[in-house]
Formats: structure tokens, sequence, C-alpha cells
């Protein structure tokens, strides 16, 4: 008798550990970047050269991205900024926390860009300021 309770368990067992957990897969929606970087993304996209000048102050790496940008246009092969990627929250504890909103760049005559857009912007009292912008990647 207990040969046969033996035997049981150890199919009962047997079959249990044969049967796979369900995945559980979670979507988590990226949080949408503020209407000061559709400003940034669309000038990039209309070339406006100009308008990005506003936000590319001294010491940032806006002004050589921008340089770049400008430099690729002027050769024929202008970038556009792609969809929109990621958001993450950055910073030190001396410092306030900012956001990091980062798009893909596409290069508009269809070849090829392993760049990205990155967006920095701070939030304060639920307005959003530019911090600084350029193109990551190698």
């Amino acid at each position: 008798m207990r040969t046969i309770y033996l035997l049981l368990m150890l199919c009962a067992v047997s079959c249990a550990s044969q049967q796979k957990p369900a995945l559980v897969v979670e979507h988590h929606r990226p949080e949408p970047p503020p209407s000061v970087c559709e400003t940034v993304v669309n000038a990039i996209n209309r070339g406006d050269w100009a308008a990005l000048n506003e936000w590319a102050k001294p010491g940032t790496t806006a002004s050589e991205s921008l340089a770049i940008w400008q430099k690729a246009a002027a050769s024929g092969h202008p970038v556009k900024v792609g969809k929109f990627l990621n958001a993450q929250t950055v910073g030190g504890t001396s410092k306030k926390p900012y956001k990091l909103y980062s798009f893909s760049l596409e290069n508009k005559d269809g070849t090829v860009n392993p760049h990205w857009l990155q967006i920095k912007v701070r939030e304060e009292d639920g307005k959003a300021e530019i911090v600084d912008f350029w193109n990551f990647g190698w």
C-alpha cells in the first residue's frame, strides 16, 4: 500500500513540475514628453536653427549638436526626429532631478542614423524648462 501511495505522489509531483507558470507581461507606457520637447523636435525637423539657438546656451552640448545638424543639412544629409523612445528621471542628491527624454534621429534621405536626440528638461511648479539637448550616440 505504501508503494502505491509513493507512486501516486511521484506521479503527482512529476505532473505538477511539467506545468509551466503563466507568463505575466506588464506594459509600461513611457511618460509623454512635455510640450517644450515638441518645440525642439519641430524646430529640428524644420531646420529652424535660429529657434534652436535660443536654447543653445554657452557651455551646453546643444550648441555642438546644433553645429553638427547644420553641417549635415548643408551637405545634403539633414536629420529629422523620429519617434519618442523613453523618459527617465536623472539627478544627484544635491541637485533637483531632471527628466531626460529620448527620441530616435533619422536622416531625411533615408540613410541610417545611429544617434538619438536627448532633451534634458527641468520641471518645477508644473512648468517645464529645457536645460540642454544633444546628439547622443556613437
